[in-house]
């Protein structure tokens, strides 16, 4: 989440903390299709707070904390719920702190940077994301000598080619 985001690793309690956040309020297939915030309290959880987590956030400054010719909003971005209070734990980057406000704007449509930029392969069901090694695609066992991957026979066939250009 950190990464995909491009927010600074100090902020992985907050990361982990909204994780969690989360977990608590999703069905558990242990729990009878229930969520565990819904067994303890009693009551059925709220999740329409929930937003996408690092999502650039434009929060609203008090008249308290700012002079009459200051900025009205802080650009941060999403890193969390607060535990005492229904609002947003922010990040505010200008100034490396976290500050907690319920007067916030979220721009989600602009979260995922890293993951909507890799290129999507598709992948057949029955074929393994890894391959151990010492077994082919069946899990049968094999030898090391006449096992043939992907990489070697890339290599071979632009063998020839590189001697052609010389």
């Amino acid at each position: 989440m950190l990464y995909d985001q491009n927010l600074p690793k100090f902020l992985w309690p907050e990361a982990c903390n909204m994780v969690v956040h989360i977990q608590n309020r999703t069905p558990h297939r242990a729990l009878g299709k229930k969520t565990p915030e819904g067994v303890f309290t009693g009551k059925k959880p709220e999740v329409g707070h929930l937003r996408i987590f690092g999502s650039v956030t434009y929060c609203h400054i008090p008249k308290e904390k700012r002079s009459k010719l200051e900025q009205t909003t802080e650009v941060g971005y999403l890193v969390g719920y607060s535990e005492t209070s229904k609002a947003y734990r922010i990040y505010i980057p200008s100034n490396r702190k976290i500050v907690v406000r319920q007067d916030a704007k979220f721009m989600e449509d602009k979260a995922f940077r890293k993951s909507r930029e890799m290129p999507f392969e598709e992948q057949d069901e029955d074929t393994p994301l890894v391959q151990q090694k010492g077994s082919d695609l069946a899990g049968r066992q094999s030898s090391g000598s006449n096992m043939v991957t992907s990489t070697s026979i890339s290599l071979r066939e632009e063998e020839p080619r590189l001697s052609q250009q010389v």
